[in-house]
């Protein structure tokens, strides 16, 4: 029987970046992974009716671009950060970052280097766990090329049923053919790395900043 063929991913204009024209601060959100700027948006539109300028940066490999993804690397996300506060820097006096899980990471990584007006973490990611997890993870990296993340999923889970909705566009998740698809998904380690390197490098950069000043 052949599988069951899944939606397109985030396909759809709220998936996509956004930018919203007000004042002359600035604010450039950034998501989380595996998210896009929708996650964003309900922020954003708090920011622009206080007379916020808001621009959410769809990061590259992300969101519809999401095949793409073992090909990225965390510095194909630093350089689209960068540029696009460059491009903010030029028509705008104050800017902040906002990041939300590794889009806090990304925030504080590019602050090390853009110093920004100001900086809003939002649950900002900086590794993957301690203990065991930081120890075994090149063994485990090595041994185990990919994952499958909902290979046990449950979902009857509100939280997970609303995300996998959204990333799917309403997917039918009583249909079981639907449910084995999603079952069979797999990342590989090497982009789960790229988001662990992220993190360590916010996490480094900030630890290393406490004892200079801005």
């Amino acid at each position: 029987m052949p599988q069951t063929a899944l939606p397109k991913p985030f396909d759809g204009n709220e998936h996509r970046s956004f930018r919203w024209q007000a004042g002359d601060h600035a604010a450039l959100l950034f998501h989380g992974f595996p998210g896009t700027p929708a996650e964003m948006r309900p922020l954003g539109k708090v920011l622009k009716d206080a007379g916020w300028t808001v621009h959410g940066l769809m990061l590259p490999g992300l969101g519809a671009d999401i095949a793409s993804l073992e090909k990225r690397s965390f510095q194909d996300w630093s350089d689209a950060a960068t540029q696009a506060m460059e491009e903010l820097k030029r028509k705008h006096s104050r800017i902040i970052l906002v990041g939300y899980s590794m889009g806090g990471a990304l925030a504080l990584h590019t602050a090390m280097e853009q110093r920004p007006a100001g900086l809003v973490l939002l649950a900002p990611f900086w590794s993957l766990g301690g203990g065991w997890i930081r120890i075994l993870w090149p063994v485990v990296k090595l041994l185990f090329r990919r994952v499958k993340p909902l290979k046990h999923a449950d979902f009857t889970a509100p939280d997970l049923r609303h995300g996998l909705q959204r990333m799917f566009n309403n997917v039918d998740l009583e249909n079981p053919q639907i449910r084995q698809a999603l079952r069979e998904i797999s990342v590989s380690l090497d982009s789960i790395a790229q988001v662990r390197q992220l993190g360590l490098s916010a996490l480094s950069g900030h630890l290393g900043s406490m004892s200079r000043p801005w």
